[in-house]
């Protein structure tokens, strides 16, 4: 065991000092065309269609607030003390053992 641990940390010292390679340029290839697209159809995108995702962003916030806001207002009903008056079904109960 102890000969494997020498080796090891004989090879990691050597690891160390030896430089990165440099990442070499990506082939062209089909990721290339596939990036070289992308890019050409962001920059051919007309301004109605820009104006159109802001608009709806904006929209999907504001749906994402009013749903918060109202899960707020049912979250402090939920948590409110129950009323004194009675509800339908124990009225009901009630008055079937009172018989």
């Amino acid at each position: 065991m102890k000969d494997f641990e020498d080796k090891w940390h004989e090879a990691t010292e050597v690891a160390r000092q030896v430089e990165p390679a440099p990442i070499p340029e990506p082939p062209h290839g089909f990721a290339g065309r596939i990036v070289a697209r992308a890019k050409e159809f962001e920059q051919s995108m007309p301004g109605w269609f820009i104006a159109f995702e802001r608009f709806l962003f904006r929209f999907a916030g504001g749906v994402a607030l009013a749903v918060v806001i109202a899960g707020g207002l049912q979250l402090s009903d939920y948590l409110a003390p129950p009323s004194l008056v009675p509800t339908v079904e124990h009225t009901v109960v009630e008055r079937f053992l009172l018989l």
